[in-house]
């Protein structure tokens, strides 16, 4: 994740390194929150 972090900080325009950032981590977030209940659903149809 850090390094997904200083890639972003490294190719975004200067002066939106924050907004870059936020977007990763908004990205990050995004996948956590719902790849959990989809895991769930995709191992419960092998039970």
């Amino acid at each position: 994740m850090f390094v997904a972090l200083t890639v972003a900080a490294k190719i975004s325009h200067p002066g939106k390194q924050g907004s870059t950032i936020a977007s990763v981590l908004l990205g990050f977030n995004l996948v956590l929150i719902l790849d959990v209940p989809l895991g769930r659903v995709i191992a419960g149809s092998y039970d």
